[in-house]
């Protein structure tokens, strides 16, 4: 039987190497990697040069909602990550909680982002509502990601185009700034830029033991042609990136001694989370796409909540099907 043609574009993760490099294939894919943060616009654009890859899951669920199926989503959560180090003030600031939030001004880069939405999660988590903050959409500092052209929320307002927020926070112009990734300046040793919780690793962990949730931000979409012509490509990928996965996490002991203590990290992670730390699938990530539903609804993002069953429904058709039942 011939092999059918796939490209997709991802970022860089260990996850996709054993793709990348050959050691793992796909059945019946020519599979054809394109491994750069750049290519992502392309696959959200859906790009005719492209067959799919890494998508914002919060932004696939809102087309979801709002009643477009161009795109068949994989649950396969390339990228994951916790948000309370996301939260950072001014050094000298009084503030050292996300419940002390309330009645603030904050700063963020875009506002449907699925790790944006997953970080104002916890100001609801602890209690502050949502519109008691003040909340300025801009540019976080030099070389960052430009700031998407995004509807806004009654109340959330667009910072100067002329300002960046990392400076509005030094100036004390907004109480705290909610990034992915630390601005810049923040790694220099004069910086006046600290986390909220400088100490997140223990506060994430925590946040883990009481809810079980490890956020999901981003999961492998293929164009709806694809899957219509070839239903077979969608779970064979799903198998090639799983056994991708699991070969990359049975190695990360062996790669231990890239850093003094990565091993007691690697150690403390499995004996907190279990054997698979990036767990694909939607049976095991049943409770992490629920709450993030109910999220997208209670934060305004959608008019009405979506079904969380709906969230991989073609997939986990496809797989019924595959397995005749």
């Amino acid at each position: 039987m011939p092999t059918v043609p796939v490209t997709l574009a991802t970022r860089n993760y260990a996850y996709v190497q054993p793709l990348a490099n050959g050691d793992v294939c796909p059945a019946g894919v020519d599979l054809h990697l394109i491994r750069t943060w750049d290519a992502l616009p392309r696959v959200a654009a859906r790009s005719p040069d492209i067959d799919g890859g890494e998508a914002s899951f919060g932004r696939y669920l809102l087309g979801l909602a709002a009643g477009d199926r161009s795109a068949v989503g994989l649950p396969i959560f390339l990228m994951r990550g916790f948000r309370q180090r996301c939260f950072f003030v001014r050094a000298d600031s009084p503030l050292h909680e996300i419940s002390e939030l309330g009645g603030k001004r904050v700063g963020i880069n875009e506002w449907p982002a699925s790790g944006n939405t997953w970080a104002r999660a916890l100001l609801r988590d602890q209690g502050v509502p949502i519109r008691s903050v003040s909340w300025l959409v801009g540019q976080v500092s030099d070389g960052y990601k430009p700031v998407p052209n995004d509807p806004l929320p009654t109340g959330v307002e667009r910072a100067p185009a002329d300002r960046m927020l990392v400076d509005m926070l030094a100036s004390g112009e907004i109480d705290c700034l909610v990034c992915p990734w630390p601005p810049a300046g923040f790694y220099d040793a004069s910086s006046a830029i600290r986390r909220l919780y400088p100490d997140f690793l223990s506060v994430e962990q925590e946040y883990f033991r009481r809810t079980g949730i490890y956020p999901g931000h981003h999961v492998i979409v293929l164009r709806r042609e694809l899957v219509d012509a070839h239903p077979e490509v969608a779970l064979a990928l799903y198998s090639a990136f799983d056994e991708a996965r699991r070969a990359t996490e049975s190695d990360l002991r062996a790669i231990a001694e890239i850093l003094p203590w990565l091993l007691a990290e690697l150690e403390q992670d499995t004996r907190l989370m279990g054997q698979q730390l990036h767990p694909y699938g939607v049976e095991a990530n049943r409770a992490m796409i629920a709450a993030f539903c109910e999220e997208e609804f209670a934060q305004g993002l959608t008019s009405w909540q979506l079904d969380p069953g709906l969230a991989f429904a073609e997939f986990e058709r496809l797989v019924r099907v595959a397995v005749g039942v």
